[in-house]
């Protein structure tokens, strides 16, 4: 998030200073303009942050990580299901949600987290009693989740865990990696080295994804 602000702020400030010099080409005693200088010592320091937030992440993942009992599931046979996703838009939570109800009515225990990058939780993610919702102001300055109710979602151990993120995402990392569920699974290959079972899935529809899940899982529980 924090890099992309920073690419963003340069990005305009060039947008705004290189049609001016086609209008005044520079003397060769020129100087860069100030915000031009602002904009790339802003960047570097984006970056240098954003490493220092992945390293106290990582030294908090290192030292709470727990060792799970990996046991192989289908999703057909799985009872308890956990969902992670990352919800960008209306239309993103209406799809996850219709995996989530599609999964609770083939009678699943699911039980399904959200995060929002904002610093606020859309009116649309309406929490229930198996569905969270965190954002922004639910982490802590490196990323780390504080909402109670993430705290529990990475006790239970789910018999399938599914992350339906297709990019790094690190609030929602620190869950997968924490995790105590039996069995994982997901699409990112950021977070590939936490999984059970990768799926390169190129459609990036949550629906399409849950349909490879069950077809990858019948097949290596030989329940095909």
């Amino acid at each position: 998030m924090y890099l992309l602000n920073g690419l963003r702020f340069l990005k305009n400030s060039l947008i705004f200073y290189i049609p001016s010099l086609k209008k005044n080409p520079p003397s060769p005693d020129h100087h860069l303009p100030f915000f031009y200088i602002f904009a790339a010592s802003y960047l570097i320091s984006t970056l240098m942050f954003a490493n220092i937030k992945r390293y106290f992440l990582r030294k908090y993942i290192k030292e709470n990580r727990v060792t799970r009992q990996r046991q192989l599931a289908s999703l057909k046979n799985a009872r308890s299901i956990g969902i992670l996703c990352q919800i960008t838009n209306e239309d993103s939570y209406k799809k996850i949600y219709a995996v989530f109800s599609k999964l609770q009515n083939e009678n699943h225990n699911v039980r399904l987290v959200g995060y929002v990058n904002d610093n606020q939780v859309p009116f649309y993610c309406l929490p229930q009693l198996t569905c969270d919702f965190f954002c922004n102001k639910d982490l802590n300055w490196f990323g780390k989740p504080m909402m109670t109710q993430l705290h529990d979602f990475v006790k239970l151990d789910f018999d399938i865990l599914i992350d339906f993120n297709y990019q790094d995402n690190a609030a929602v990392e620190s869950l997968i990696a924490l995790t105590k569920s039996k069995f994982i699974i997901g699409q990112n290959p950021g977070t590939a080295q936490y999984y059970d079972l990768f799926i390169n899935d190129t459609n990036k529809e949550y629906a399409h994804f849950l349909e490879s899940i069950y077809k990858y899982t019948s097949k290596l529980s030989g329940n095909e």
